[in-house]
């Protein structure tokens, strides 16, 4: 009788254990910084967004929109569907074009600059499993030497 209740007591204690397991992780709302902006002939901007996972689980961008301010001016909305894979605790980038509007492209410059990001981005493979997290961030875009109307 001993010994039957020694293995129960087991086989409870090995079920509890694997049932912690099973434990999803919520999705963490990600992280988005402007890794690079390309000033192109013709005016238009070239932005290079990337976007931190911070969650201990995948996660499928399916839609990005956010406003782009330069030194506080509004210089328009990014707007992509990637379809983009991000492992736990990874990032990945996105690529876009903005024709930006005139205050903020007078406002860079050529000099160092302060940018913030507002806006959300969609996750999930599935329509009925998707959900909206909010994107926002601050950060500065500087010229790099050498390379005319490229700042990271």
């Amino acid at each position: 009788m001993q010994r039957l209740s020694a293995s129960l007591l087991l086989v409870s204690l090995f079920a509890a254990l694997l049932g912690g397991c099973a434990q999803t992780h919520p999705l963490q709302p990600p992280a988005a910084s402007v890794q690079q902006l390309r000033v192109g002939a013709d005016g238009e901007w070239g932005i290079v967004l990337r976007i931190q996972n911070q969650s201990f689980a995948a996660m499928h961008v399916t839609n990005v929109r956010v406003e782009l301010r330069v030194a506080a001016q509004l210089a328009g909305t990014l707007d992509a569907s990637p379809a983009l894979d991000i492992p736990p605790l990874s990032a990945d980038v996105v690529e876009m074009r903005l024709k930006p509007a005139a205050a903020a492209a007078a406002a860079r410059n050529g000099q160092s600059v302060a940018y913030a990001l507002a806006g959300e981005m969609r996750v999930g493979k599935k329509a009925e499993h998707t959900t909206t997290m909010p994107l926002e961030s601050k950060g500065w875009l500087s010229p790099v030497p050498g390379l005319s109307g490229v700042y990271r």
